[in-house]
């Protein structure tokens, strides 16, 4: 009972309890009369080790999680040497090697276990040996063992996953949407399976489905492994959709669950997007030094928001603004460069700096051209007094408003129709 209580335990995510109930079974293996009563143990310490070692390394303590893998590898071996046939001391031991990317000894360590007579057709070292291969990138070996499993047993639910997997992998979307499909058949309702078939749907390019299927990952309403990569993947789509307020809120949601500041960065994005400045500020703040997104990109996304909550008013804002992008320009990646120019230009304009502003906006749509940047010329333009030039970047704004949907293009229309009355 204490191994069994020590899973429930690491299942809830208590391995240091979970230890402390191995170890009293273990303080008491002198009234044990069962033979397999030790090895079994050994095989509970490993797990929890595990564990411990996978939490270690999510929080960067990598010299306990690399003695919590020594303590892991002990006492599987214990295990296994007491009992040969003893499987899940062998997939414990196999992922305590995947956790450091030792595939090849992983890979030993299943096809020893798989040589044992007893064991050659076992599900699980099967799975485990596929998603071994699935790690190596052998796909065609990860699929062949997914088949076999669930040639033997079609209620494998570990098999499914790893054949959809490797088939969006391998760039075939249909195959992953059956194998989805099928998966689901055996296990309805889980949010696994609807957040994968979710993926298949937005590889094959059906967004519609996509978004469906995903909206069924996250119909539980307590979270589940799940939870997290669909309301990711959902607002993505989002992104893609320009929905960027919908995006934030799952950003928001995901980062609440998961903590992960690179899905923090995600939200900066989609909060600065939706226009929402408060959060995207914040955002900036918190992943400074951080490491997940290059401070000097960070620079650029604080510029942007002064930039865009001051006016001609606020020149300790602009001024702030202008230093900020100074540090940023030459430091960001190339395709920011132009952005970078573009709010140059935009704080150099509203602190009357004509000229200057004008070269800046020049720069940046010598690189890309957009319809912000057309607009900001033609307000440059009408500020230098060149009314005709001006026209011609009006008239820019106005023709590509049809592909387009420019927040701005009032405002264009309104200056246009000045400038042609004039």
């Amino acid at each position: 009972p204490y191994y069994y209580e020590a899973l429930a335990l690491l299942g809830a995510g208590e391995a240091d309890t979970a230890l402390d109930r191995l170890s009293e079974a273990e303080r008491r293996l002198g009234e044990a009369r069962d033979p397999e009563f030790k090895p079994l143990i050994d095989t509970g310490f490993a797990q929890a080790h595990l564990q411990i070692a996978r939490e270690a390394f999510a929080s960067r303590n990598t010299s306990l999680a690399l003695d919590e893998l020594d303590a892991t590898e002990l006492r599987a071996k214990q295990a296994i040497d007491a009992d040969p046939r003893l499987v899940v001391a062998y997939v414990t031991l196999a992922r305590r090697y995947e956790l450091e990317d030792q595939y090849r000894d992983a890979l030993k360590v299943v096809n020893d276990a798989l040589d044992i007579p007893e064991l050659k057709a076992d599900t699980n070292l099967l799975v485990e040996r596929g998603e071994i291969y699935y790690q190596q990138d052998e796909l065609d070996l990860a699929a062949q063992d997914a088949y076999t499993v669930l040639y033997i047993d079609p209620t494998i639910e570990q098999a499914y996953l790893l054949q959809i997997k490797v088939a969006l992998d391998q760039d075939n979307p249909g195959l992953a949407v059956i194998y989805a499909q099928n998966y689901l058949f055996f296990y309805p309702g889980s949010a696994e399976g609807y957040r994968l078939l979710g993926d298949a749907r937005r590889a094959e390019g059906n967004v519609d489905l996509a978004l469906a299927a995903y909206d069924q990952a996250l119909a539980p309403t307590t979270p589940t492994a799940a939870t997290v990569p669909a309301l990711i993947a959902r607002a993505n789509i989002s992104m893609l959709q320009r929905r960027y307020d919908l995006a934030r809120q799952d950003y928001s949601r995901a980062f609440d669950l998961g903590g992960d500041p690179e899905i923090q960065a995600k939200r900066m994005e989609a909060a600065y997007r939706a226009g929402n400045l408060s959060v995207a500020q914040a955002d900036a703040a918190d992943l400074m030094g951080a490491g997940v997104v290059p401070d000097s990109q960070l620079d650029l996304m604080r510029a942007r928001i002064l930039v865009d909550e001051s006016d001609a008013n606020d020149t300790d804002a602009l001024t702030e603004a202008l230093d900020l992008l100074q540090t940023a320009s030459n430091a960001v990646q190339a395709d920011l460069r132009p952005v970078a120019g573009e709010y140059r230009a935009r704080a150099q304009y509203l602190m009357g700096e004509y000229d200057a502003a004008l070269r800046s906006i020049n720069d940046a749509l010598a690189n890309t051209e957009t319809g912000s940047r057309h607009f900001l010329r033609g307000q440059i333009l009408e500020a230098l007094e060149e009314p005709q030039q001006a026209v011609r970047e009006y008239e820019w704004v106005l023709m590509w408003s049809e592909v387009y949907p420019y927040p701005f293009l009032p405002d264009a229309r309104r200056r246009l129709r000045l400038l042609q009355e004039a």
